[in-house]
């Protein structure tokens, strides 16, 4: 395996990572697969010959990419203390207002939840740490659940 092969492997990983990517400016698809690129000439002597270069090539670009997402994701819960309203009292009545409803929300969701999920959302609030696998994955289906509906709704407003 030489330098060319691998650069025409990119290629097959490149035009993947564009449709991924859905052309969001944000993400570049140029800078990952050059990084695809240089990890499998790295590991090329761990490269089994099970598949084909490109789709090996093309593995390491989509982990790559994934890695970039996770490090850039923007949540919902910037704080753990999230059921928190911050308590200034020099806001004014409508802010304080608008803080007030958007707590009866967010506590009106988390009821929703099954309780799995719920207890994990509860406990994600507190700043407790998980103690198991499956609660990290109850608190990740908890806060991606809880993203997803709060963006939906319109009087939930950032």
């Amino acid at each position: 395996m030489n330098g060319n092969e691998l650069v025409a492997a990119g290629q097959r990983a490149r035009s993947t990572l564009l449709k991924l990517t859905n052309g969001r400016p944000e993400i570049d698809v140029e800078e990952i697969v050059a990084a695809a690129i240089a990890r499998a000439f790295e590991k090329r002597a761990q490269f089994r010959h099970d598949s084909s270069l490109s789709t090996w090539v093309t593995s390491i670009a989509i982990r790559i990419f994934y890695m970039s997402l996770r490090k850039h994701r923007s949540c919902v819960f910037v704080q753990p203390d999230v059921l928190n309203v911050l308590r200034d009292h020099k806001l004014d009545p409508e802010i304080r207002a608008q803080q007030m409803r958007r707590k009866e929300i967010l506590v009106q969701e988390i009821l929703r939840l099954p309780s799995g999920m719920r207890r994990a959302a509860l406990r994600l609030s507190a700043g407790e740490k998980a103690e198991s696998a499956g609660e990290k994955a109850n608190r990740f289906r908890a806060r991606h659940h809880l993203r997803r509906v709060l963006n939906e709704r319109p009087d939930f407003q950032r």
